[in-house]
C-alpha cells in the first residue's frame, strides 16, 4: 500500500488482526492483505489525533512516541490533542474493543519516552514527569518517591537479581520496588558521580546490568554493587556492550581504533573493573 501522509510508527496488533500505522491523519489498520485504511473506534475526543511530540515538543531530540502498543493489556496508548474541547487533550487508552478511554491521573502535559512490563500489576511509563504505574482501568498512578524522580526517566531494565526495576533518567538511576508501588535512588552517593542515564544493557550470562550515563559506563553485579567500567568509556571513543543473547557474547564499537572504526569481542569476565576488549 502506497502512503502519501507522514507516517510516524508502525506496530503489530495481533488482538484486532491486523497492524496499525500511526499517521499524520491518525491511527490506520494494516489489513492482512495490504489494504490500508482509517481504524473505526468509538469514543474518539476529535477523528483525528496529533502526535505528543508534535504538540509538546520543543526538542527535537526529545524521544517520545505517540501512539504506544501495550501488548499484554491489549491495548494502544495515545495523546489526543482536541481542537473542540481543551479539556480533551490528553492521553487515552484504546481498549481491545477500540473504545477510546482517558487515562486518569497521568498530567495531559507528560510525554512517555519508555514503557517497562514487568509480566503482572500494571504497565511503568517513563515520562518527562516521573514513573506512573498503568492499569488496565485505564487509571495511572504515580509511584511514592516519584518526587525524588520527578524529571524525564528514559529507560527501564530489570535487576539481574530479579527483585526491582532500573529506572534511568536526567536525576541518574534509581529502583523501583517489585509491587510497583515506590522508586527510590539506587544508590545516593553515586547519582551525582554518574550523571544521567540513557540507557541499559543486560547480560545475563555475566550476571550484569549495564549503565549507560553521561559520565561514562557502569555496570550492576547480582549483589547490587555499581561500579565504573573504564574500558566502555565513552570519553575513549566506545561505545556497547552489545549482548548476543543466544551466545552471551558482548560486543563493543571503538571508534578511534587506528585503523578506524572496529568492532571488539568483549572478555567474559563477571568483575566489570577486569572487562577488556579483544580484537
Amino acid at each position: 500500500t502506497k502512503i502519501s501522509a507522514m507516517f510516524t510508527r508502525f506496530f503489530d496488533a495481533p488482538w484486532w488482526g491486523h497492524g496499525v500505522v500511526d499517521m499524520s491523519g491518525g491511527l490506520h489498520a494494516l489489513k492482512p492483505d495490504g489494504s490500508l485504511q482509517p481504524m473505526k473506534t468509538d469514543g474518539a475526543p476529535r477523528l483525528r489525533y496529533k502526535s505528543a511530540t508534535q504538540i509538546l515538543s520543543r526538542n527535537r531530540n526529545l524521544r517520545a512516541s505517540d501512539a504506544i502498543p501495550l501488548v499484554r493489556l491489549k491495548s494502544v496508548l495515545v495523546w489526543s490533542n482536541s481542537s473542540r474541547e481543551k479539556s480533551d487533550r490528553g492521553w487515552y487508552l484504546i481498549a481491545e474493543d477500540k473504545v477510546w478511554r482517558r487515562v486518569s491521573g497521568l498530567p495531559s502535559e507528560s510525554v512517555v519516552h519508555t514503557t517497562h512490563d514487568p509480566g503482572n500489576n500494571g504497565i511503568l511509563l517513563g515520562t518527562s514527569t516521573g514513573v506512573y504505574r498503568l492499569d488496565k482501568d485505564s487509571s495511572a498512578t504515580p509511584l511514592a518517591g516519584n518526587e525524588t524522580a520527578r524529571n524525564a526517566i528514559y529507560a527501564f531494565a530489570r535487576s539481574v537479581d530479579g527483585r526491582s526495576i532500573l529506572a534511568g533518567g536526567n536525576k541518574g538511576l534509581f529502583r523501583i520496588s517489585q509491587e510497583l508501588d515506590r522508586i527510590e535512588p539506587w544508590q545516593m552517593e553515586f547519582q551525582k558521580a554518574i550523571g544521567s542515564v540513557s540507557a541499559f544493557t543486560k547480560a545475563e550470562l555475566q550476571g550484569l546490568v549495564f549503565v549507560h550515563a553521561s559520565l561514562g559506563t557502569y555496570a550492576i553485579n547480582a549483589q547490587g554493587e555499581l561500579s565504573r567500567v573504564d574500558a566502555l568509556s565513552p570519553a575513549k571513543g566506545v561505545s556497547g556492550p552489545v549482548v548476543i543473547p543466544r551466545s552471551g557474547r558482548m560486543f563493543a564499537l571503538r571508534r578511534r581504533a587506528p585503523k578506524g572504526a572496529m568492532i571488539f569481542g568483549i572478555g567474559r569476565e563477571t568483575i566489570p573493573e577486569k572487562c577488556t576488549l579483544l580484537e
